[in-house]
């Protein structure tokens, strides 16, 4: 198939000439679709980024679907990503709500994406999505598969700034709250 005739395609999807769209994974982060309200994935996304731009795609403001079609032997696999997957999902909520420094609800922007990510003497770059996901995916690993989440505990110390504790699962060797 051609790019121009990609294109083409794409621009039809768009005006609504057309109303169904087949895609491979180039669609979940190369093209900009938007009102879709019904996505189907046919197999199981790799990690929580796939996740997240396939199940984006169905962004249609009401009744928008997102369905998996998959084999019944990686089914136990799914259901355990997916357990992880709405946990982070929920993660994001909580920050998007509780780190919201501009309680401006017209704003169409994420504050959260605007905090600056932290930064290690040696250079390491982390944001505090992916730091989330990463202390997640931990405790899944010492969970033996299952997810043994963390409890952590925020608030706004001003009206621009915020402090949390995080305390990690019985079973896992650090002890000590981490501030």
């Amino acid at each position: 198939m051609s790019a121009k005739y990609q294109r083409q395609v794409i621009k039809e999807f768009r005006k609504g000439e057309i109303n169904v769209l087949v895609a491979t994974a180039i669609a979940e982060e190369g093209l900009d679709i938007t009102k879709c309200n019904l996505v189907f994935r046919f197999n199981k996304p790799p990690n929580f980024s796939s996740y997240m731009q396939s199940k984006g795609r169905a962004r249609a403001k009401q009744n928008a679907a997102y369905v998996i079609l998959i084999d019944k032997s990686v089914q136990k696999t799914l259901l355990t990503d997916l357990c992880t997957y709405q946990n982070y999902e929920e993660i994001q909520k909580m920050l998007q709500e509780e780190f919201s420094i501009d309680n401006d609800d017209d704003l169409n922007t994420n504050d959260l994406n605007q905090l600056e990510p932290y930064r290690t003497d040696n250079g390491v770059v982390i944001s505090a999505i992916r730091a989330a996901q990463i202390i997640y995916d931990y405790c899944t690993i010492i969970g033996n598969g299952r997810l043994c989440p963390p409890r952590i505990l925020y608030h706004k110390t001003d009206h621009e700034t915020f402090s949390s504790i995080l305390s990690m699962p019985a079973n896992c060797p650090i002890r000590d709250d981490i501030i």
